[in-house]
């Protein structure tokens, strides 16, 4: 059943029909077609994205000065870096991922 709804969105009016089921994440995104909002949790690494440039460029600077870290290595490195969508499992596994990836691509050249 869907029920029409009137939204102020950055100071407009939108009108819209809205599935019962629906969040308003979803009506966002979904029905209006406003993608600057971002689902905060249910990805992997990359969530809310506040922190992803922090750890990008720490993350890159760490594989440069040591393309083999260890799981240690990585954690230290990432320390100064508040995330608050994660345990921060996925972003060092994704650091890992990106260290293995890079290596096998070093070999192949």
């Amino acid at each position: 059943m869907k029920q029409r709804v009137t939204l102020n969105v950055n100071g407009e009016s939108r009108e819209t029909l809205v599935a019962s089921h629906k969040t308003l994440l979803e009506v966002l995104r979904e029905d209006l077609g406003l993608t600057g909002t971002k689902h905060g949790c249910e990805l992997g690494a990359a969530q809310c994205g506040y922190c992803t440039p922090g750890i990008l460029l720490t993350a890159s600077a760490l594989l440069a000065e040591r393309p083999s870290p260890t799981r240690q290595d990585v954690k230290e490195a990432l320390a100064g870096n508040l995330c608050r969508c994660t345990g921060y499992t996925k972003i060092l596994d994704a650091v890992e991922l990106a260290a293995l990836r890079m290596g096998r691509q070093e070999a192949r050249t």
